[in-house]
């Protein structure tokens, strides 16, 4: 993993996230170009009833993959990495320098 967060765009993230009737929650995968490496996760996203939107909830899964790209980086003492997001929502992602 370590050389794979190395050698930009061998991972890549995906991120998808639901909202319905009031309540909502994200996942993610961050894996590496063959596969050997997988890691993934789910959560709730909290939020005030009248706030929780689908874009919130996307946000939300975008802000997982990148704390977990740069705790991943700071462990492996990588001082910059850049991997592709995807995300079945553009407006979460325009935030390019996050």
């Amino acid at each position: 993993m370590q050389r794979d967060l190395k050698c930009n765009k061998k991972m890549i993230g995906v991120c998808d996230a639901s909202a319905q009737l009031r309540q909502a929650g994200h996942s993610y995968i961050l894996e590496n170009m063959n596969e050997s490496v997988y890691i993934s996760g789910v959560a709730p996203v909290e939020s005030d009833c009248d706030d929780t939107t689908s874009n919130r909830a996307e946000d939300c899964s975008v802000l997982a993959l990148i704390v977990l790209t740069s705790a991943l980086a700071s462990f492996f003492q990588i001082d910059e990495v850049t991997i592709p997001i995807y995300c079945d929502n553009a407006e979460a992602l325009r935030h390019r320098h996050l």
